[in-house]
């Protein structure tokens, strides 16, 4: 950790006893030990795009699906939902936390070419997968121009 330069005060042992301890207190309550779980949750994603779909991934290890909404709304996929903090133990302390808890929000443009009714999703290993079909009948074409002569 870098700290930055405060030139003593006083030379007297004394004097320079009290800022060390002073100091190394400040130290210690600004480590993550005492930092409390107020740290918002954002999930990691991924999209992918195959053959006939692309997939949504979001990682939400800890979430009951109970506790995901997954929307589309015009062409905006949104997936919202929250991570909550349970103390297991009545009495427990925790002495540390370094997980992150909270609500969050994601959306999502989605092509043009995609068939938002038949969007599905499933869940495996703390991994959320959004299946979105691409809509072929939707596919972009190209326009031809006519050259005329005046």
């Amino acid at each position: 950790m870098l700290e930055r330069f405060q030139p003593r005060r006083s030379q007297l042992p004394i004097q320079r006893l009290r800022d060390d301890i002073t100091q190394m207190v400040n130290r210690f309550f600004e480590e993550p030990f005492f930092q409390s779980q107020t740290t918002s949750f954002v999930p990691v994603m991924n999209i992918k795009e195959e053959a006939e779909k692309y997939v949504v991934e979001a990682e939400l290890p800890g979430i009951d699906q109970n506790d995901i909404d997954i929307e589309v709304n015009g062409n905006v996929l949104t997936i919202r939902g929250e991570r909550k903090y349970e103390q297991k133990q009545e009495g427990a302390q925790t002495h540390m936390i370094e997980s992150s808890y909270g609500a969050f929000q994601r959306s999502f443009t989605l092509p043009d070419q995609v068939n938002v009714d038949e969007i599905t999703a499933d869940s495996k290993n703390g991994v959320l997968y959004i299946h979105i079909p691409k809509d072929e009948t939707k596919k972009a074409r190209k326009i031809n121009i006519n050259f005329r002569e005046h």
